[in-house]
């Protein structure tokens, strides 16, 4: 197993919340989570623990855009980075830039960009960071949920909040095929998740 990496300060501070997906039930629109990453660690690591915050049990592949824009190869960060069949830019790697390094939308950083889960049923996430703290807190572990309205999904009908839920599950190989529009095959990966087995799904 990899060695964990030492959060490095400064941690920031993401709102992120539910803006529509495959049979998203009324009021999901309401829902929200804030979660901490450190700077050091990736768009990657951000992108992870979005599915988690939210209780998605399937893992899939997943692309933050940061225009806002759906399927905009131009300010994608994707999960995995490949070509697409049909031509165009390759999407830069989400796991190759730390947080440090990203350079967020809106002249202070902090406009709201895209986070679309599932190329398939294509969940989409309205991510705005909202502060970034100077200090990490001694003993954390990062990503973390930090606060919450709304349940779970897809479900959502649980309103909780939550302070310093640990979001580092990631861990067993699970096999994903997901196709985005303008591909002409399945694609299949290796992704990590946790607990949640290896599960086979199909999109065709």
């Amino acid at each position: 197993m990899p060695r964990r990496r030492r959060p490095e300060p400064p941690i920031y501070t993401f709102r992120v919340r539910i803006l529509g997906g495959y049979d998203a039930p009324p009021g999901a629109t309401e829902v929200w989570r804030e979660i901490e990453v450190a700077a050091n660690q990736t768009l990657a690591d951000l992108g992870n623990a979005i599915p988690l915050a939210f209780d998605f049990d399937d893992p899939h592949l997943w692309s933050f855009f940061f225009s806002g824009k759906a399927w905009d190869r131009a300010t994608e960060y994707a999960l995995h980075s490949e070509a697409n069949l049909l031509g165009g830019a390759r999407p830069r790697a989400a796991g190759r830039i730390q947080l440090r390094e990203a350079s967020f939308p809106g002249t202070t950083g902090k406009k709201e960009f895209l986070f679309l889960f599932d190329y398939g049923d294509e969940w989409h996430f309205g991510v705005k960071l909202q502060r970034v703290t100077e200090q990490a807190e001694s003993g954390a572990q990062y990503p973390r949920v930090v606060a919450s309205q709304g349940g779970s999904s897809p479900s959502i009908s649980r309103p909780r909040r939550r302070r310093g839920r640990s979001l580092t599950a990631f861990s067993t190989a699970s096999l994903v095929c997901d196709t985005p529009p303008g591909q002409l095959i399945v694609r299949a990966h290796l992704i990590l998740a946790q607990p949640f087995g290896c599960v086979s799904n199909g999109r065709f």
